[in-house]
């Protein structure tokens, strides 16, 4: 059994968390998220999932407490890490410590590496297509997430720069309206115009799905 902790003040440098209510909310986001991949990942030396507030920091302070001789984290002008796992030897556990404000960033830039790797034919046409649809599904549900948060808050989401950010109205309204029809009728109705801007934001990534009578068809043009 792992323990998740999110311990970070405030969402996109932005957006403050602070109650434990809401704390407690993001950390069941996480947690179900994961439970949801437990056919693909082995949990069973894994000890916790930390949301911290100041990553570089916490993550140096964290190896110290576990008595790690020698802490590091990867902070340079070349390369900075935006998520660790760290291993316990004494407790033979590992803890993952995640940075949640270059979360998305840092999907993005993968896809588009991925997406890059496919064109070279350095991956096949399935790989890649596995990749991407679990980089965005992980995407999608942090935004939701997020979305959820700014809601109770009575803020508003921004994400500028991002591909997301010019479908946020849309999916706030149509998430707002899924839930009503669940909590008023007792049944979650998927929106076709969700399915719709989900097509219409995997081209952002210049990835075009269709369906023929032959299957699903991917275009992804160098």
């Amino acid at each position: 059994m792992f323990e998740v902790a999110f311990k970070a003040v405030s969402i996109l440098g932005s957006m403050p968390i602070d109650n434990n209510k809401l704390r407690r909310y993001y950390e069941q986001i996480i947690e179900a998220f994961v439970r949801s991949e437990l056919n693909y990942l082995n949990l069973e030396k894994l000890s916790a999932i930390i949301v911290p507030d100041v990553f570089i920091d916490e993550v140096l302070e964290f190896q110290k407490e576990i008595g790690i001789s020698n802490p590091n984290v990867t902070n340079t002008t070349l390369a900075r890490a935006f998520e660790k796992m760290i291993h316990d030897t004494k407790e033979d556990k590992s803890s993952v410590i995640d940075h949640s404000e270059e979360y998305i960033n840092g999907i993005e830039n993968e896809i588009m590496k991925q997406r890059k790797n496919y064109n070279y034919n350095r991956i096949e046409l399935n790989n890649f297509c596995q990749i991407f649809h679990k980089f965005t599904k992980m995407y999608l549900i942090h935004i939701v997430s997020e979305l959820g948060i700014a809601k109770e808050l009575g803020r508003t989401v921004s994400y500028g720069g991002f591909k997301i950010e010019k479908y946020l109205p849309v999916l706030e309204a149509e998430f707002d309206r899924m839930y009503k029809t669940a909590y008023c009728e007792n049944r979650v109705v998927v929106s076709e115009v969700l399915i719709d801007l989900l097509f219409e934001y995997y081209a952002e990534f210049r990835i075009f799905i269709t369906e023929t009578r032959q299957g699903v068809r991917y275009d992804i043009p160098i």
